[in-house]
């Protein structure tokens, strides 16, 4: 289940927005990791997300480092998708597709993100 989750967010529904816009807790975190996530998307050449991010904010720290292995290994990890262009960083745990180089993140992100 929580490789589903995951593998949803890379596979292009984690996208980039600037929070829900109440000035709640958590916002700024959230807000930053979109960020992150869209400077991703355009380092590597692919479709500027624009809506859906929302990762859980009591696991930014998990987060970061997650966005940190990917900009190390940003050509190993990641992909544009052929269909519409949106990032896939699926390559990043899955040695499948990709140089698998940021699993011990993804286990930390899965482990801490349990919805």
């Amino acid at each position: 289940m929580r490789r589903v989750i995951v593998g949803s967010l890379v596979a292009g529904v984690f996208s980039a927005c600037g929070g829900d816009g109440d000035g709640g807790e958590g916002e700024a975190t959230t807000s930053t990791l979109c960020r992150r996530w869209a400077s991703l998307s355009e380092a590597r050449g692919c479709t500027a997300p624009t809506s859906g991010c929302d990762p859980l904010p009591t696991c930014s720290a998990q987060y970061e480092a997650w966005f940190d292995c990917l900009e190390a290994d940003l050509g190993g990890g990641c992909i544009c998708e052929g269909t519409d262009g949106d990032l896939n960083c699926e390559g990043s745990w899955k040695p499948d597709e990709g140089t698998a180089r940021c699993i011990d993140e993804v286990d930390a992100m899965n482990a801490c993100d349990t919805r």
